[in-house]
């Protein structure tokens, strides 16, 4: 045992540590606030630090936590800040829908008027309620597609 004791003398293990993760961090992310809260803590932001580089106050941050949704106006500075990929894109074309809005930033109203379309048919077709048409459908591609 001695010499075994002698052949790792001067040496030391060295290894990453494992990521000590704080009670209230999201392991598997299932709503909008969860997934904020955890790349903000990834990112190691508090909720005030990401709350002026979005330019709010911090309670608006906590309110999304919560379980809140963003001003649709808000959602390009928060990608910029949180990086793409945080609105959870449901299956169907109504999750992704919502989810092209949502990264143009752009409310119900402002895709209707865009799309020529009433307010009511975005958030039915984004709801599920019931599908868009083939006309409604390509006035959306268009608006989403940039064209």
């Amino acid at each position: 045992m001695g010499i075994r004791a002698l052949l790792f003398a001067g040496r030391r293990l060295v290894a990453a540590r494992p990521r000590v993760f704080p009670g209230s961090y999201p392991h598997q992310p299932l709503t909008l606030g969860e997934r904020i809260r955890q790349r903000r803590m990834d990112l190691g932001f508090t909720q005030q630090t990401l709350a002026d580089r979005l330019g709010c106050c911090y309670e608006s941050v906590a309110g999304w936590e919560r379980g809140g949704s963003p001003l649709a106006r808000r959602w390009p500075a928060i990608q910029a800040v949180l990086g793409p990929d945080l609105v959870p894109v449901h299956d169907g074309l109504s999750g992704q829908i919502r989810a092209a809005r949502l990264r143009l930033g752009l409310t119900h109203q402002e895709l209707a008027d865009r799309a020529g379309l009433d307010r009511r048919t975005i958030r039915n077709v984004e709801r599920g309620i019931h599908p868009p048409s083939r006309r409604t459908l390509q006035k959306l591609r268009q608006v989403i597609a940039g064209t």
